[in-house]
């Protein structure tokens, strides 16, 4: 027996025979650790998948499986052993569902050893990764009420589901980055249909940065279908994504739901109803974004029906409605400044019967539209001489301003709006600074100023450990400046 458990033997003699001597025998004496070590929450090595096998040891399918029955926060990465890249998933079902975050984890002996956490799956890069639901039948990951993913690095494809959200069907929190999600599909009627890429439902939460999501189909929401959820997109292309039968091409956010959308780029969707682009019937903030070349019935870049949007330091140009507002469709109520819609092909750049209001500080001069005449809110300029839709810089298409364009738009913003942190923080949509005092008009600064090179990292160090190698460095004095 160790020094450490005789000292402790001879201490607890001495205090119990002072108590009952003639009954006290050490030889006695038995101690249990009573299994201590399970119930300590653990601090989760990765969980490596090996295999793109679609189930079984070492596959994602596993991974997740681990994940939920295992307490604490967990992590999933990837090395595959014998496969080379660009590596494919293909599912023959749907993943295992994302668990609450609190469920209680139980040992062997149904003791409660800490609660399940979140999970995330780390991805080799959306062009190195695939994870395909080509098989058909089922949505590729699914979140429970309370279940918590982040995932990057992705490509989530090939989904056909008669259920809602062919990609991701989220009912709890979820958080996309550095991915793609395309090719998706959702024939459900349920809760208005839809979300071939994402569905967001009742509660939820989304957040999806420097991502892409195209070529999705549903009866409504076809890329993304916020469902009195919360969504955040930032960052992003929302493109080529079609509704086969209602709203919202790139974006349906339904009654209830809450959507911000900045630094973004919605182009080319359809939809057959309305909001080729966007259709909102919640509360929306759109700020330093491109809605262009997209098409539908009543309002081929925003349907607004019955909702309310604050609208900043955009550009809506070049979309299309067969009946009314090219532009933007109207029936509830817009808040805008520092924004252009121009160039519709068919409907208007503006039509319906809603309200528009000026935010604070802005005046009719901020806005700028090409066709028809909206004195209160906005000033006619029939010729911009916008470029087209094009890599102008920035992780995201946009339309550049020229030499040619009026001097009222590339110079004729307000300062307050797009210096404010509400709504620009001094960016454009590529992240390019805005002058202080003469901003320009829309999602382009032009002759803004790029953002500086980041400088790189010192003292570069490695530390392998459990299959992984751990990094630490000195973070440059400059990170090229922050892009919202």
């Amino acid at each position: 027996m160790s020094d450490f458990f005789t000292k402790l033997l001879n201490k607890i003699s001495k205090n119990v025979s002072r108590r009952k001597p003639t009954k006290w025998n050490k030889n006695q004496i038995k101690l249990d650790l009573l299994q201590l070590e399970d119930r300590i929450t653990p601090s989760n090595s990765p969980i490596i998948v090996t295999t793109n096998a679609a189930s079984g040891t070492g596959s994602l399918d596993a991974a997740i499986t681990l994940a939920n029955t295992t307490a604490g926060d967990d992590i999933i990465d990837f090395n595959f052993a014998s496969v080379t890249s660009p590596y494919t998933i293909t599912l023959a079902g749907a993943l295992p569902n994302i668990i609450d975050a609190t469920s209680v984890i139980r040992d062997s002996n149904s003791q409660p050893i800490g609660t399940a956490g979140t999970v995330t799956i780390n991805g080799l890069g959306a062009s190195s990764l695939t994870i395909s639901g080509s098989v058909g039948g089922f949505s590729i990951f699914n979140i429970a009420s309370g279940g918590n993913l982040t995932i990057s690095g992705v490509t989530v494809t090939g989904a056909k589901t008669s259920s809602n959200g062919g990609g991701f069907d989220n009912n709890g929190t979820l958080s996309i980055s550095n991915s793609t999600i395309t090719l998706n599909s959702s024939s459900s009627n349920a809760n208005g249909g839809g979300a071939g890429g994402i569905f967001n439902n009742t509660g939820a939460t989304l957040t999806v940065s420097n991502s892409t999501i195209t070529s999705n189909k549903a009866k409504s929401g076809a890329g993304i279908h916020n469902f009195s959820g919360t969504v955040t997109v930032s960052n992003s292309t929302i493109s080529a994504n079609q509704t086969y039968s209602d709203r919202g091409g790139a974006i349906y956010n339904n009654t209830g739901g809450t959507l911000i959308v900045a630094n973004s780029t919605l182009s080319d969707n359809s939809s057959v109803y309305a909001g080729g682009g966007i259709c909102n019937k919640g509360v929306a903030t759109i700020s330093n974004t491109t809605i262009a070349n997209n098409k539908t019935f009543y309002g081929g870049g925003i349907s607004n029906e019955g909702g309310t949007i604050t609208l900043t330091s955009s550009t809506i140009a070049t979309n299309s409605a067969s009946i009314n507002g090219g532009g933007i469709d109207n029936r509830g109520i817009l808040n805008i400044a520092n924004t252009i819609i121009a160039n519709s092909n068919t409907g208007g750049d503006y039509a319906g019967g809603g309200t528009v209001n000026l935010i604070n500080g802005a005046t009719a001069a901020n806005n700028i539209v090409t066709l028809g005449s909206f004195p209160l809110w906005a000033t006619t300029e029939p010729t911009l001489n916008l470029g087209s839709l094009t890599n102008n810089g920035g992780p995201t298409k946009t339309i550049a301003l020229t030499s040619s364009t009026p001097a009222s738009v590339t110079a004729g913003g307000n300062a307050s709006i797009s210096n404010n942190p509400i709504y620009a923080n001094g960016l454009d949509q590529r992240g390019y600074t805005r002058s202080t005092t003469a901003p320009s008009i829309g999602a382009y600064e032009f002759n803004g100023t790029a953002p500086a090179a980041p400088g790189a990292p010192t003292n570069v160090t490695g530390t392998a450990g459990n299959g992984q190698v751990a990094l630490t460095w000195t973070a440059p004095s400059s990170n090229g400046g922050a892009v919202r």
